[in-house]
């Protein structure tokens, strides 16, 4: 610290220099026109005039252009459509011939911010496929019938690591990027909020099929499992047909245990949630592959149960702790989870309890 406090009047110098730079106003090296543009997001980028920056990140395009604003004396924050240009889409960055050029208003959320952008589609072929030409540039659609925003596959991977490894919300994860944007005026950034959460949670689903191998035809070399698996099992309990030798043979009685498979039940009831008023087309995009059953087979399967006699309680305290769970679970239509699990800790199946812990 007593070499930052020496060195602190150096480093702050340096820090506002980045701010400005001596070639605005001075000839641009096209010789066109003069030096007003920069860009933070490139590593030593020059000053070069509008056209220039235009030309160097036409396979860039989420680059914010900083324009020099000699009134003011201070640098804006532009989007490189404010300076003319128009993202084109199904020749790598070049202008469609067969299109018009001017584009359409296109929201795009990329790892450096909200972009309230242009984008022109190609125009050849019969039908024009936005959704298609989205997805060759790594964006991903917000919608799939006419998409007027999406997200970058870069931002939705940031997303994921920043949800796994620290715990951080869609909700706060679009709040940060609008003050990346823009930190002083917030209200003018595009809200994406809606449209986040509904990428993020498609994005999830795909990333998982295609990690699972059901893209790459794995259920041929696991034809013991349930087809479209999308369970993670575990890889040290035994499995035959995968890890055990079928002619192992019956081992003998001292080393049996070696070859056990044990499996534990796991409530969480602090899991719930209550009852609300939701879509019905609200529904599971894994179909019963991965660990909770659908609808259809878990209402089956409670009809086929009994009804359970209400226990009898012969002490006051019992009897507290009933009615104690009664008002916990209040207005709840999922009351907890129950995992089933291997000694591992590897999850085999979920589901959902809907009687207070039962």
């Amino acid at each position: 610290l007593e070499e930052f406090k020496t060195i602190k009047p150096y480093l702050m110098k340096k820090i506002l220099a980045t701010e400005a730079h001596t070639r605005f106003g001075s000839p641009c090296a096209c010789g066109n026109a003069v030096c007003e543009v920069t860009c933070n997001d490139c590593t030593q980028y020059q000053p070069t005039c509008k056209a220039c920056f235009v030309s160097q990140h036409r396979t860039r395009p989420f680059h914010w252009a900083e324009v020099w604003d000699a009134g003011r004396g201070c640098l804006v924050r532009h989007d490189i459509a404010r300076l003319d240009h128009v993202i084109a889409l199904g020749h790598y960055g070049a202008a469609c011939e067969v299109s018009s050029g001017g584009g359409t208003p296109f929201t795009i959320v990329s790892s450096n911010g909200i972009h309230a952008t242009r984008v022109d589609f190609c125009r050849h072929g019969v039908a024009l496929d936005k959704v298609g030409l989205l997805l060759d540039a790594q964006l991903f659609p917000c919608s799939f019938k006419d998409p007027k925003s999406a997200i970058t596959f870069e931002c939705l991977k940031m997303f994921e690591m920043l949800s796994m490894e620290g715990k951080i919300a869609s909700f706060d994860f679009v709040g940060a990027w609008s003050r990346i944007t823009d930190n002083s005026f917030t209200e003018t950034v595009p809200d994406m909020q809606e449209n986040f959460i509904r990428c993020a949670h498609l994005w999830g689903v795909l990333t998982l099929m295609k990690r699972m191998g059901q893209e790459h035809g794995i259920d041929k070399h696991f034809p013991h499992r349930p087809a479209g698996n999308l369970v993670l099992y575990c890889p040290s309990c035994p499995e035959p047909g995968f890890n055990m030798d079928s002619k192992l043979g019956v081992l003998p009685a001292e080393l049996r245990h070696l070859n056990q498979q044990r499996d534990t039940l796991d409530g969480n009831f602090h899991c719930n949630k209550a009852k609300k008023n939701y879509e019905s087309a609200d529904i599971s995009l894994c179909g019963g592959k991965a660990y909770f059953p659908t609808n259809d087979v878990l209402a089956s399967h409670l009809a086929q149960q009994s009804a359970e006699p209400e226990p009898e309680y012969p002490c006051v305290y019992l009897k507290a702790v009933k009615n104690q769970d009664k008002k916990k679970f209040k207005n709840m239509e999922i009351t907890g989870i129950v995992n089933t699990q291997c000694s591992h800790v590897f999850v085999k199946a979920s589901v959902d309890l809907q009687y207070g812990e039962r």
